[in-house]
């Protein structure tokens, strides 16, 4: 509730209202049977004199079209703690995203040894049984599946990669935002 008294009234200038008129504004949005609000009221709340009901807080934060957080002040310290929060969140994020990378290497590394093999069991000169020729299918087919599996995991880390390329230049905006207050 500290800095709804700051915020009110830079949200009040910033229309050019005086007190009584965003109270005229406010009083057109009112239900019926509300209790009118006032220029006093307006002042004791730009003052910090009284706090602002739950009701009246949402039709201003309505009005100015702003979150409700902002217009009580609690912005400040949710994107202070997110400040705080999002660079580990982005590390994390990078090393998942190395891990798996290391994964979708390995299992191409594995298709292409098997590949190799299926090349080296086409070459007439060697013979294999029915058996072995449909165990070795049967790994191969384990191994494009693990494959086609590295690969779905791969596209959801570039969304990954996508959202953290997002959170860092959000957390670069936050870094200006805090920094010029």
């Amino acid at each position: 509730m500290t800095n709804i008294k700051n915020n009110l009234k830079d949200l009040r200038l910033s229309k050019n209202l005086t007190q009584q008129e965003l109270a005229d504004q406010l009083n057109l949005r009112l239900l019926d049977g509300k209790k009118p609000i006032s220029k006093m009221n307006i002042s004791n709340w730009e003052n910090g004199k009284h706090s602002i009901k739950p009701d009246v807080a949402r039709l201003i934060a309505d009005y100015f079209e702003v979150p409700l957080s902002y217009l009580l002040g609690y912005e400040k310290e949710i994107n202070s703690a997110l400040y705080e929060i999002l660079p580990t969140a982005i590390q994390k994020t990078d090393e998942q995203y190395e891990h798996y990378l290391k994964v979708y290497k390995s299992s191409i590394v594995g298709a292409n040894e098997q590949l190799d093999n299926v090349v080296n069991s086409l070459n007439p000169d060697k013979k294999f049984s029915l058996e072995e020729t449909s165990e070795f299918l049967i790994a191969l087919a384990g191994e494009i599946t693990k494959l086609e599996t590295s690969s779905e995991a791969l596209l959801k880390l570039k969304d990954i990669q996508i959202k953290n390329i997002t959170m860092k230049h959000e957390l670069e905006h936050f870094k200006n935002y805090f920094e010029n207050k």
